[in-house]
């Protein structure tokens, strides 16, 4: 599958993202690692979560590909498997049934993905938990750290402290880099989930390098902390990935156009291809006709799609033109 080319306009905030999201299940079709509509929950979920910051999402498609292999995923060997599946031009989501990592449930593989994909796993997915499992993953791909980073292996960046001034204050080193996101004492014991109540209420006693007590904001998407607690990114985290988004070339290139189309006379009679828009989607040529027929498969989407008179839609059997309104992106 791939993207139809047609005249492109300018870009601008909201960022418009295309998605691709694919379901893996075992070679003979059974074991699915998620079904569609607890795929669509999650989704719907992180664009809600992005909706504040300046980035929002179409989603040009949901597959299933039976590969026993990669629905139990290797993450450590197996990145360059679903680097190959990916959809060009979109953040490509892969879900799996299994991990080999014990109590991983999603990866961006690194943080900053210039190529732009990531892995979840499908039982978090099926799960009424984990509402900000994808946007916490989709964070990572568009540059953002943990809010407790501590760059392994990297001295010249550690625990940031709980200080914004004075001689203490290493927000812009250390830590996520970020000095809206309060220092977190998270630990790979769980720290600050496991000292954070249900009325969210965090109750721990770490101090930091400065013997300051911390207060870290226990609702950041970014954290490691109680489940039902976290709902936002801070302004800075929204910054930030526009940041990337905008100048990573292979961010830019999941990106679609605020306005595009088809404006010029073609006949296509076979192929998969999507074309997509953030606000209006025109197929109409100065002159003669765009003729979609035979086994064509293609789908149109954005917040409205327009069809010109010279316009003709006529697939035969095993041919699929969809025109679709998205509405992911208000």
């Amino acid at each position: 599958m791939g993207r139809f080319l047609s005249s492109p306009n300018a870009i601008s905030v909201p960022y418009c993202v295309k998605v691709y999201i694919t379901v893996f299940a075992d070679n003979d079709g059974s074991n699915r690692a998620a079904t569609d509509a607890n795929v669509l929950i999650k989704f719907q979920q992180m664009v809600s979560q992005y909706s504040n910051h300046g980035i929002c999402f179409v989603l040009t498609g949901i597959r299933q590909i039976n590969n026993s292999d990669l629905n139990i995923q290797d993450t450590g060997s197996e990145e360059s498997e679903v680097f190959d599946l990916r959809i060009t031009d979109c953040l490509n989501i892969f879900i799996h049934q299994q991990f080999t990592t014990p109590n991983l449930i999603g990866t961006a593989y690194e943080v900053l993905n210039n190529d732009a994909f990531l892995s979840l796993l499908g039982s978090a997915i099926d799960s009424p938990n984990f509402t900000t499992l994808m946007a916490h993953e989709v964070g990572h791909v568009f540059g953002l750290y943990h809010t407790f980073e501590i760059h392994p292996g990297d001295p010249f960046h550690g625990y940031e402290s709980v200080a914004r001034t004075g001689d203490c204050a290493d927000c812009d080193v250390d830590g996520d880099l970020l000095c809206d996101t309060p220092a977190d004492p998270n630990d790979s014991d769980g720290y600050l989930g496991n000292n954070t109540n249900a009325s969210c209420i965090y109750t721990g006693t770490k101090l930091d390098e400065c013997d300051v007590l911390y207060t870290p904001a226990v609702n950041n998407i970014m954290t490691y902390g109680r489940d039902a607690c976290k709902t936002i990114f801070t302004a800075g985290q929204g910054e930030r990935m526009r940041y990337f988004i905008g100048t990573e070339s292979g961010l830019q290139s999941v990106m679609t156009q605020n306005s595009s189309g088809i404006f010029f006379p073609i006949t296509i009679s076979s192929g998969i291809s999507y074309g997509v828009a953030r606000d209006v989607y025109t197929i109409q040529p100065a002159s003669g006709s765009v003729i979609f027929n035979g086994t064509s498969n293609y789908t149109f989407q954005s917040k409205r799609v327009v069809l010109g008179a010279g316009t003709r839609l006529s697939p035969s059997v095993g041919g699929k033109i969809q025109i679709k309104e998205n509405p992911y992106c208000n």
